[in-house]
């Protein structure tokens, strides 16, 4: 088995100790028999309606569960994250990652357009107020652990203008596309394209683009801030790029009142109870 199979394994298994320590039934996919069951709380109303405009089926039918309902899935790790904060003061979050203190606005699977024909990628969180500098969140679980697909459609090499201020994240994407830039583990195309949709929206200094990842030791992991500190290296002065782990975040969130009751000890037990984890 190659590190990067061991690592989603481990973290797998991981997910299945919390299944089994709660009782939480799931199947030979590592699907449970209902989202609701694989997240902290029922979603939110708004949060239903944007995973169900979305386009990648989150959710599903009660008949049959979306891959949110997955124990590896990025999105209910999102979600168990950030969406209990809805209802809830949202300045200490905002605070702690450094938004908007006035941010009064939280939202799933945000679409930036670039203007390009096609659909625009999904941003998993954003918290923001209305007219204000979004911050931009880009979530990830076990998916940094498997090999990355990195690719661009000919179209965004020509559009004019959509890369204006962007000459070094152009050359990156052409890098990547004919295969001199390698990335195996960190989806910069995904990024790329994240912060041209907030350009064309809100220009290049009003967004912040935070990349929010799960941690789990060993070389897969190692290789993957590796390429993090590429990425931001390249795309410095650009637009503002910053990475947090799941790990660090969980420590600020121990500092701040919960947004319900649980909130922590559900994610603590969840998601950081393995001693692989490390904060």
């Amino acid at each position: 088995m190659d590190t990067n199979s061991n690592t989603v394994e481990q973290i797998i298994d991981s997910q299945r100790g919390w299944a089994g320590r709660h009782g939480t039934r799931f199947g030979e996919s590592n699907m449970c028999r209902a989202v609701d069951d694989n997240l902290f709380i029922a979603p939110h109303r708004y949060t239903a309606a944007e995973f169900g405009a979305g386009a990648g089926n989150e959710l599903g039918l009660q008949e049959s569960p979306g891959s949110m309902a997955s124990l590896r899935s990025s999105s209910a790790l999102a979600v168990n994250v950030f969406d209990a904060w809805r209802g809830s003061d949202l300045s200490p979050l905002a605070d702690l990652l450094g938004a908007d203190p006035a941010a009064d606005r939280l939202r799933f699977e945000v679409q930036y357009p670039t203007g390009l024909i096609g659909t625009a990628p999904h941003l998993d969180v954003v918290i923001d107020q209305v007219g204000a500098a979004p911050l931009a969140i880009e979530s990830k679980f076990t998916e940094i652990y498997s090999p990355a697909h990195n690719g661009f459609r000919p179209s965004y090499f020509q559009k004019p203008g959509l890369w204006d201020g962007f000459e070094a994240s152009r050359l990156l994407a052409e890098g990547v596309e004919d295969g001199s830039m390698r990335f195996d583990h960190l989806g910069v195309a995904q990024l790329i394209k994240h912060a041209l949709g907030l350009k064309n929206a809100h220009g290049a200094d009003g967004f912040r683009l935070l990349y929010l990842w799960y941690d789990w030791p060993g070389a897969a992991s190692d290789s993957h801030r590796d390429e993090i500190d590429r990425f931001a290296q390249i795309v410095q002065g650009a637009f503002d790029f910053e990475t947090l782990t799941y790990q660090e975040l969980i420590v600020g969130l121990r500092k701040i009142p919960e947004p319900r009751p649980g909130y922590l000890s559900y994610l603590e037990d969840r998601y950081f109870s393995d001693p692989a984890t490390r904060w």
